[in-house]
């Protein structure tokens, strides 16, 4: 995938797809599948969690942001 250190995305929801309301920052890549995410919402708040690339979401507005 594209997603490179520093992106916001969001977590999707295993079973549907579904982005839920859990927001998180790339902070690195372990192959080209798996990334490391920095969970900045929800109930992992400050944990650093691996996910597939398929889990993912880009947030693509980052005027939102901050």
């Amino acid at each position: 995938m594209d997603f490179k250190r520093g992106d916001i995305v969001f977590i999707r929801d295993y079973p549907f797809g579904k982005p839920l309301n859990v927001k998180g920052r790339i902070v690195g890549a372990i192959d080209e599948e798996h990334f490391n995410v920095l969970i900045e919402e929800g109930i992992n708040e400050g944990k650093i969690m691996k996910y597939k690339y398929w889990s993912l979401y880009f947030f693509d507005r980052p005027e939102e942001i901050e």
